[in-house]
């Protein structure tokens, strides 16, 4: 007689090098190619995961997307069916019940990517599917690839792939090939020996998409009661300071897009930082602060200018949203919850060094419920003049020196059965993978 279980996976060491991991393939393979965002094996327990997440590109992250009755353009870029017409806007997406011979289509957004989704109910579809990729002006598609008129790239078309309905944790991904066939027309192209396969379970979806250059999961900006009068923003700064400059206080807020956070159960919660310098001192104790929900800062763009909507120190959203407290960004259980035994703190005593903060799981899932807004990061030395400075995600001198949030979780399992466990002997059957 079989019987289900749900266990607790003991503690485990926490990783410091991810030198030695082996990238997760079931995720991995799910995962649009250079997002910010990767999945390992923690290297004790093949059935918990590490998630390192890091900004890439500070400039494309901050372009928009637009919604119209022809498509979701994104920079100025989209996915257009093929003589298809009629989509109907339905909040952030567009759709078509019936667009192609036994299937339909719908295209959505989120944050870095136009995604669409070809739903198959049956494998009676046509051979290949086309589209228009619509580009500004001076833009040319190059393959899967978006350049611009100097030929960077801008934006790319990730690998599609088809999945079916088999709830499988092993279950193989249909390819499906791409060309361009045209100076702005793509085709996907199905596996139709897989589609056609005994084992397939309707429906099946297919999901061509457009990826801009770079994502956006950490905001990060400093304040200064230095320039409080008049407010400037920072977030657009290569660096923060946090400490004392010339008599006043500086701060840093971060800032984790709840999107990025996975589901299951978060074991280990940190954030990374590196220490460029200090401009005055050589040690500090940093703290962080979780900022509370009605403090929903804007991180900003400019680097010591007045920009309206952003972040400063008397404001969440200058000119339109100040802080919950009365004194820029620093009144406690008003603007942050104060800081307790057990919060994240690290002693920063070195330069050209990597310093971490072990922060409580439970700001994770706050982050993830939005009941919070981040965190705040402190220097004890307020009242001195010590400030160690650190580069920002925007310090495109060395890209792999910013920020970044690296997690620890167990997977969430389908229907919670995780453990399966044989009556005769009691013999266990730890289950792997993402259900």
């Amino acid at each position: 007689m079989q019987k289900w279980e749900l266990t607790v996976m003991p503690n485990i060491a926490k990783v410091t090098s991810l030198s030695d991991l082996v990238l997760d393939p079931t995720i991995q393979a799910k995962r649009i190619p250079g997002q910010a965002t990767w999945d390992y094996f923690h290297p004790e327990d093949s059935n918990k995961r590490i998630r390192v997440i890091r900004k890439k590109d500070p400039v494309h992250a901050k372009l928009s997307i637009d919604i119209t009755d022809s498509g979701i353009y994104m920079d100025g870029i989209a996915l257009v069916p093929r003589g298809i017409t009629g989509f109907a806007i339905e909040g952030e997406s567009i759709l078509k019940p019936l667009c192609w011979q036994n299937s339909s289509l719908q295209i959505t957004r989120s944050l870095d990517k136009v995604k669409g989704t070809i739903t198959f109910n049956s494998a009676k579809i046509p051979k290949e599917f086309d589209f228009d990729v619509k580009m500004p002006h001076g833009c040319r598609l190059e393959g899967n690839k978006i350049v611009n008129e100097d030929g960077s790239l801008r934006s790319w078309i990730p690998d599609a792939f088809m999945q079916d309905g088999t709830d499988d944790p092993e279950m193989e991904y249909g390819r499906v090939a791409f060309e361009q066939i045209d100076r702005n027309i793509v085709r996907f192209i199905p596996d139709a020996e897989w589609l056609n396969s005994p084992e397939r379970k309707f429906p099946v979806i297919l999901d061509p998409s457009v990826t801009r250059q770079g994502s956006s999961y950490i905001e990060d900006a400093m304040m200064s009661a230095y320039f409080a009068n008049p407010p400037k923003n920072y977030g657009g700064r290569a660096v923060f300071i946090v400490g004392n400059h010339g008599g006043n206080v500086c701060r840093a807020l971060l800032r984790l897009d709840s999107s990025a956070i996975p589901d299951g159960e978060i074991t280990l919660f940190q954030l990374d930082a590196y220490c460029l310098d200090f401009v005055t001192g050589s040690a500090a104790t940093v703290l962080l602060y979780q900022i509370k929900p009605a403090n929903d800062w804007v991180e900003g763009t400019a680097d010591g200018a007045i920009q309206a909507g952003s972040s400063c120190w008397d404001y969440a959203k200058y000119n339109t949203q100040p802080w919950a407290g009365s004194a820029g960004c620093g009144t406690s259980g008003t603007d942050y919850f104060a800081w307790e035994v057990g919060d994240p703190e690290a002693l920063v005593n070195a330069t050209g060094a990597w310093f971490d903060w072990d922060i409580p799981t439970d700001w994770a899932d706050a982050r993830k419920a939005g009941e919070d807004a981040g965190v705040l990061m402190v220097s004890n030395s307020e009242g001195t003049l010590t400030k160690p400075r650190f580069s920002s995600t925007e310090y495109t001198d060395d890209p792999t020196k910013q920020p970044y949030f690296y997690i620890e979780y167990e997977p969430a399992v389908s229907g919670g059965k995780k453990l399966i466990s044989y009556g005769m002997n009691n013999s266990q059957l730890i289950c792997g993978g993402l259900h």
